[in-house]
């Protein structure tokens, strides 16, 4: 039972995120002041990382996502609007993989989701093509939920026939 409302829950807050308004994200503007590409392991899983540092500001922003196309098109002193969801909850900060066929999340208030830079007004990761990923993989979660509730229904009307036929 814990299970199926543990990934009822889940379900929720990625319903939230791939419904969640443009107008909602934080903007930090400024110049790049520093920039590294880390690869972390996570599960058995390599994910790259690009973390990004502005000047004036004590924020160490990364993305998740799209981590080589942003090393290769931001350059250190580039002006730009970094836009971050600030969520900080545990299942706040979902992020999926551009075929949409893995979700992750990061826990991380700082993670940008979408980056314009300001030379040249282009958007080079953009918050809408994340929504529609997370919104091909709603299924999951609320299908797991189903799938344990049917599951503890199961077992707990297999336990009360089990008690009537000793009786």
């Amino acid at each position: 039972m814990l299970g199926a409302f543990a990934f009822l829950f889940i379900s929720i807050r990625e319903l939230r995120q791939a419904f969640y308004d443009f107008e909602k994200l934080q903007v930090h503007t400024g110049v790049i002041q520093s920039k590294a590409v880390i690869d972390t392991i996570e599960d058995d899983k390599k994910r790259t990382i690009i973390y990004l540092k502005l000047i004036d500001d004590n924020n160490e922003y990364l993305s998740s996502k799209y981590a080589e196309h942003l090393n290769e098109n931001l350059n250190i002193g580039d002006s730009v609007k970094l836009y971050t969801n600030t969520s900080s909850s545990f299942f706040g900060n979902f992020v999926s993989n551009e075929s949409a066929t893995e979700i992750w999340t990061t826990n991380n208030p700082n993670e940008v989701y979408h980056i314009v830079r300001i030379s040249d007004n282009s958007i080079l990761l953009d918050f809408s093509s994340h929504k529609k990923s997370l919104k091909k993989m709603l299924w999951i979660f609320p299908l797991a939920s189903i799938c344990f509730f049917g599951w503890f229904i199961y077992r707990r009307s297999g336990r009360k026939s089990s008690l009537v036929i000793e009786a």
